[in-house]
């Protein structure tokens, strides 16, 4: 499926040419032999959009040749790499805060950015698009259940604008969607039964959401007007007419709340 993009500076290239991706092998059974490790697994990368030092996970052992390739770094993306159905895959959550001791888990994906090309926040943020939901679910391969290829997930186009655009496009979304995050927590949080039911309020919000990271990743939205006035209100380009709709959809749907 091809992406929509705004301005010519959002040139997409496949996440081969953005990222070193790694496939881990680390396993949780704890090998007497092994060192001790910290162990970031499937079920951390899923239900945590940022992985922190603080995060409770389990602990494992692995080789140091293991630890040296798994160790997770400042600003790496991990994504679940199967699932049992294909639209509920390559989930990612970034790596804010780490330490030497925790490891990349078994049945993940480790996206390290290549730092002259994309920040790890705007490429976590691309993956929560609906543009990155639909790549990943035409390349999940399988009958009873999916998984991704590391050649699948390289061919993925991700947009590439310039460092200092990607700032701002993060920038935005952190201040846009804590709006989202505020109201999806008080109708009672994304892993509500509620979240799948097609209308509902919870639903709208989580499908608007997804919509504003999409519009801001792909070009859509003036986010580079919206810096320079210190985090005004953003314009939002119309491909058909030129015109531009500087009301956010976060704000819009409070007023309806």
């Amino acid at each position: 499926m091809s992406i929509e993009f705004g301005p010519a500076s959002f040139s997409a290239l496949p996440l081969k040419r953005l990222v070193e991706i790694r496939s881990s092998n680390v396993d949780k059974i704890v090998d007497p032999d092994e060192q001790r490790v910290r162990l970031c697994n499937y079920v951390d990368v899923y239900y945590n959009n940022l992985i922190r030092i603080d995060l409770p996970l389990s602990v494992g052992s692995a080789t140091h040749r293991e630890i040296r390739k798994f160790c997770l770094r400042e600003d790496d993306v991990l994504i679940t790499k199967d699932s049992e159905t294909p639209d509920d895959i390559a989930v990612p959550a970034f790596v804010e805060q780490t330490a030497e001791d925790i490891v990349c888990g078994y049945h993940l994906a480790l996206l390290r950015p290549f730092k002259e090309r994309i920040k790890g926040k705007f490429l976590f943020n691309f993956l929560k698009s609906h543009s990155a939901r639909a790549a990943f679910y035409v390349r999940a391969q399988g009958i009873t259940r999916f998984g991704l290829t590391l050649p699948g997930i390289g061919s993925v186009l991700c947009p590439a604008p310039g460092l200092e655009v990607q700032e701002s496009v993060v920038n935005f979304l952190d201040v846009e969607t804590a709006l989202f995050d505020r109201m999806i927590e008080k109708a009672g949080g994304q892993d509500s039964a509620s979240a799948a039911t097609p209308g509902s309020f919870l639903n709208i919000l989580l499908e608007q959401r997804a919509a504003l990271i999409t519009a801001a990743v792909t070009g859509q939205i003036d986010v580079e007007t919206w810096a320079k006035r210190g985090g005004g209100r953003p314009s939002r380009q119309n491909k058909f007419e030129g015109k531009t709709d500087a009301a956010p959809a976060a704000k819009q749907v409070e007023a309806r709340a």
